[in-house]
């Protein structure tokens, strides 16, 4: 059986709607406010405004689905600790203090892994649209517009697989995309930033048809050493400006020069 919590108005707790220990519940259409912890663990929380608060939604265990809210004015606006297999998608996450979207691990480093966070709109939080923790692995972030933040995604994870695809970043006060070990970003916008797209480890990252335009620094990579500079796969269907970008590893006898029009080069291990 399904418990469901419609249409209710919940204000000044320490947590508005906490679903801990119990399961197949649904909040929808409530207005949630002024709460530390605005909703808790509940399986389904769909079309809610979540506001005014510490952490507006709030996830410690897997399996949940978080559809068409409207969340802002909280410190976070959701926060993932050590929980896997979530969706979240299709809300509005506005004018957080520190974190739009937060994807952590506890003390114990317990990762949050194979979540998928989708067509949202993420916009004006003080800190990250989009922020992954250190061990964080198999995220999938697709379709969403991430903008007016200090940055839009931003990753410390060392966790393998994640995915970013069709995702617009722009006007973020620094970063667009900051991406970490092992994150592959595919036909990806980033514009208006101060930093484009950028590969703070440099190592095994994938990158294909992304498009940087309007940066203060459209593409940098921090892959000093050969073995972390040849891990990563760039081709040209990334672009500058409306330029290619040649990432050249092992490559000899080429000539890049103006009929190539290149937007960027860099080049490690190359010879003539």
């Amino acid at each position: 059986n399904l418990n469901t919590m419609s249409g209710n108005s919940v204000s000044g707790f320490s947590i508005g709607i906490d679903c801990f220990n119990s399961g197949n519940n649904i909040v929808t259409d409530s207005t949630i406010t002024s709460n530390t912890i605005g909703i808790r663990n509940c399986d389904i929380i769909a079309n809610n405004t979540v506001k005014s608060g510490i952490v507006g939604i709030d996830l410690g265990i897997s399996g949940r689905t978080i559809r068409g809210n409207t969340v802002g004015s909280n410190a976070i606006g959701m926060r993932l600790t050590s929980s896997n297999n979530n969706l979240i998608e299709e809300n509005t996450i506005t004018s957080s203090g520190q974190h739009g979207i937060h994807i952590a691990n506890d003390g114990s480093f317990n990762p949050s892994n194979n979540n998928i966070i989708q067509n949202n709109i993420i916009g004006s939080n003080g800190e990250s649209g989009i922020f992954l923790d250190r061990m964080a692995g198999n995220i999938t972030i697709k379709n969403n517009v991430i903008s007016n933040n200090k940055n839009g995604y931003f990753s410390t994870s060392s966790g393998q697989q994640n995915l970013l695809i069709n995702n617009t970043a722009s006007s973020n006060l620094e970063y667009g995309f900051r991406a970490s070990y092992f994150d592959t970003l595919t036909n990806n916008t980033a514009s208006n930033n101060t930093y484009g797209i950028v590969l703070s480890q440099g190592f095994k990252n994938n990158l294909t048809g992304n498009v940087m335009n309007a940066n203060t620094y459209n593409f940098l990579t921090s892959a000093f050493h050969s073995f972390v500079f040849s891990s990563s796969v760039i081709d040209t269907s990334n672009t500058v400006d409306g330029k290619p970008i040649y990432y050249l590893v092992g490559a000899s006898n080429m000539v890049i020069d103006s009929s190539t029009n290149a937007g960027f080069v860099a080049v490690m291990d190359s010879f003539n």
